[in-house]
């Protein structure tokens, strides 16, 4: 039996987290033994895992639990299995590379593409990001492997459709963590462009932008029109909302967009968010990331043209169906394992 160990920064909801839970319960436990580490300290998610998890104490676990396979996922994991593999060379050293890192610092990438040479492979969850690794990181192409990020899609398939309002206020949701990634401030100013349509905006996730949010809204006088909602059930989330925006400047194989169309919701995405997932005008709407006006433009049509919103979210619904499901990704990801 294998023992693997995947290391996360915090045990907080993000995309990585979210794969890496799906694994534990879903992975052949006669022929795998999994725990989770955390190397930046706890969080709320941890209780979410029925595997041994730790945090903080990562090379004296390592040291006693032996693991033969060190999955590590973003950049302070990284240099924990970058200091492992030198520590000890036996042990086999996957990356899963998650974004396309253009917009972190240049120290940043500097050090991504040095450390990341030592990997045993490479895990690329998107085509672009697969290209960004060849490219940027200048990483060995038989090391790099393209596994496609995948989404629980029953669980989103089982969500009615949208109740879409013919009058009436619309729901529109966006989803992810509070940071300059995801572009609220961008969905803000185009919300505000917008104003003189029916729409209420729920905002789900934590960080360090929360108190900015508030400011713009604020700013853009449609305070009372955004609710922070925090950390929520996506499919919960989704269950409420007739539109899903997301604006975000970067991104690999965004997991809200696909979770959103496995529930028949309308999205409208940056091209960053949307990438290799929607077909645009056909199962969703894409709009260059950064572009206020454009955005602005997708939410008025979404808002205003009757049976749009349910044409895209039916289309959407049935692409995810046939192409966003954990069967082909666990066969990948233990094919991958096996192979080391």
């Amino acid at each position: 039996m294998k023992k693997v160990l995947h290391i996360i920064p915090r045990f907080t909801v993000g995309g990585a987290e979210q794969l890496i839970l799906e694994y534990t319960n879903r992975c052949d436990k006669n022929k795998v033994e999994v725990a989770v580490a955390s190397v930046r300290g706890d969080g709320e998610f941890r209780k979410a895992f029925s595997c041994t998890t730790i945090t903080n104490q990562v090379f004296s676990f390592v040291r006693s639990w032996r693991p033969q396979i060190v999955h590590t996922h973003m950049l302070s994991a990284d240099v924990v299995g970058y200091c492992l593999k030198l520590w000890d060379p036996s042990i086999r050293w996957i990356s899963t590379q998650h974004n396309i890192e253009t917009h972190t610092s240049f120290f940043r990438r500097m050090m991504w593409k040095r450390i990341l040479k030592r990997a045993d492979a490479i895990v690329a969850v998107a085509g672009s990001v697969e290209a960004f690794c060849r490219t940027a990181w200048k990483l060995l192409p038989e090391k790099i492997h393209k596994i496609y990020n995948a989404v629980p899609v029953n669980r989103f398939l089982d969500i009615p459709p949208p109740s879409l309002p013919e009058a009436g206020v619309w729901r529109i949701v966006t989803l992810g963590r509070l940071e300059r990634q995801k572009g609220h401030d961008i969905l803000l100013r185009a919300l505000a462009m917008c104003a003189d349509l029916p729409w209420r905006l729920s905002v789900f996730g934590v960080g360090s932008l929360e108190s900015d949010i508030l400011k713009n809204a604020r700013l853009h006088a449609i305070e009372d029109r955004v609710a922070l909602c925090g950390i929520g059930n996506t499919a919960e989330a989704l269950r409420h909302a007739d539109m899903v925006v997301q604006p975000s400047r970067f991104e690999g194989r965004s997991l809200v967009v696909m979770e959103a169309m496995a529930a028949g919701r309308c999205v409208v995405a940056s091209d960053a968010a949307g990438l290799e997932l929607i077909e645009h005008e056909k199962t969703g709407v894409i709009v260059p990331h950064d572009n206020t006006s454009l955005l602005a433009q997708a939410i008025r049509r979404v808002l205003t043209e009757h049976g749009f919103a349910k044409r895209l979210g039916e289309s959407a619904r049935d692409y995810a169906r046939r192409h966003f499901g954990f069967d082909t990704w666990m066969k990948e990801v233990e094919s991958l394992y096996e192979s080391l």
